[in-house]
């Protein structure tokens, strides 16, 4: 399993300079930890730098309170199919990861308060 964290690139010999500036670029933006395997790195020197990357994007999991990475682009798609099921009378369902039911609630006016936020993600 490759963490959230974490971005993981083999490079084959015909990669150029171009694709390791996008994998660097893409990794940053996305603040992820970028592990690069070169074709000359053998094997245990891969899993060397393996378990040491997977410890680093375990790090920065819990430093961004065990949250993905990336960024809320999906957020206005799922509000928009939000509004719409409310328009159409739908029930809601919320679903919670094991032990985490009712943790970090907030209401829609307290999301743009980070204080607030903070507080709930360690509800």
């Amino acid at each position: 399993r490759i963490p959230p964290g974490l971005r993981v690139v083999e490079l084959s010999p015909e990669d150029d300079a171009e694709r390791l500036a996008f994998e660097k670029s893409d990794a940053a933006a996305m603040g992820k930890h970028l592990l690069i395997r070169y074709p000359h790195t053998d094997n245990v020197e891969w899993e060397l730098q393996k378990a040491a990357a997977l410890e680093k994007a375990e790090q920065l999991w819990q430093l961004n309170c065990a949250r993905a990475p990336w960024g809320c682009a999906w957020f206005s798609r799922w509000k928009a199919n939000i509004d719409r099921a409310k328009e159409l009378q739908q029930t809601l369902y919320i679903s919670y990861f094991e032990g985490q039911v009712g943790a970090g609630r907030l209401s829609w006016d307290e999301l743009h308060v980070e204080e607030a936020r903070h507080c709930a993600a360690k509800a």
